[in-house]
């Protein structure tokens, strides 16, 4: 809504009607301000308590629905998605007006900045968080969840985070105290990254946290990548990706490989999946002889670091839990 324009007559690029529409929902007053009128405030707490606990749009009206039948409460009829999403749009507006009140006190003197990227039903975010003492209260904030339309490149996601923060708090450049981010290229990089972009901008020295898990995890990647010069993390994800594509093997094992990603764990994960199941997979390579077969050589290392991976993954799960100094 409010990063992405849209294209309008004669292709020029105007103010994105979501936005438009959403402005619509307030009377602005003669101070400049902004006020919502809330004509049904029980259906409103309603929606939103609904919400909250993650239904969607459609689940909620349903749900409510059955309220109004089941109780005959003519206040609660009159609803649907689009009068959900004002209520929605209403109470999101709020909470940012209410975030950018505290960062813009003047008793906030700093805060500290957290972001990471993800991808929803093939809608990449970039999220948010804050943190900050209000009145002697340390409060971990999550800020916003922007939904990114461009490619992930450093210097889009510094454009955006800045112009987020323009909005929210515009003296945040002299405010921002730390930086913490996970260890990817774009976010780390020495010369041209996220944090050495936001750090330029800002009047006084910044903190970079850099979480210690990521740097764990790339370290074991990276030691990984080098067993057997590289060949056994090679094969390991050609024939687990091969094995992911064999409907009938995984209707006979009653099971599906595990799905290769970046993560360690899930590393971790395939080599447990395949030695519980080697004789089987053993006998199967025999029959079929598929390109990405695994040597015996690639079975013996896997037993032989299993134990070890084992271990890394224990210690990662111990470095996440809530009540260590390290995670607080």
């Amino acid at each position: 809504m409010f990063f992405k324009p849209e294209l309008g007559e004669n292709d020029e690029w105007t103010e994105s009607i979501t936005k438009a529409n959403a402005f619509k929902l307030f009377n602005v007053q003669p101070d400049g301000s902004y006020v919502a009128r809330i004509s049904n405030p029980a259906l409103y707490d309603l929606v939103l308590k609904h919400t909250s606990v993650g239904l969607s749009f459609r689940q909620m009206l349903a749900v409510i629905g059955h309220h109004k039948d089941a109780f005959g409460n003519v206040q609660l009829g009159g609803l649907n998605n689009h009068e959900v999403g004002k209520m929605v749009h209403v109470k999101v507006d709020s909470n940012l007006q209410v975030l950018s009140d505290v960062l813009n006190d003047d008793e906030v003197w700093v805060f500290s900045l957290a972001g990471d990227g993800s991808t929803h039903h093939d809608t990449s975010f970039f999220d948010v968080r804050i943190r900050t003492c209000v009145r002697g209260v340390l409060f971990n904030v999550h800020l916003v969840c922007v939904p990114f339309f461009e490619r992930h490149t450093a210097a889009n996601i510094f454009n955006m985070v800045c112009k987020l923060l323009d909005h929210i708090c515009s003296r945040w450049r002299h405010k921002l105290a730390s930086i913490s981010t996970d260890g990817e290229n774009t976010m780390t990089g020495w010369l041209g990254g996220f944090v050495m972009l936001m750090a330029q901008q800002v009047v006084y020295e910044v903190l970079r946290i850099w979480c210690p898990l990521h740097q764990i995890n790339l370290v074991i990647k990276d030691a990984t990548c080098k067993i057997n010069d590289g060949t056994f993390s090679k094969i390991t994800h050609t024939f687990t990706v091969h094995l992911r594509k064999q409907k009938n093997l995984q209707l006979q094992m009653g099971s599906k490989c595990p799905k290769d990603t970046s993560r360690w764990a899930h590393f971790q994960a395939q080599l447990e999946w395949l030695l519980q199941r080697r004789v089987q997979l053993i006998e199967w390579v025999e029959k079929r002889q598929p390109d990405s077969a695994p040597t015996t050589a690639f079975w013996i290392i896997a037993v032989a670091i299993n134990p070890l991976a084992k271990a890394c993954c224990e210690t990662l799960v111990v470095l996440q839990h809530r009540d260590i100094a390290l995670s607080q």
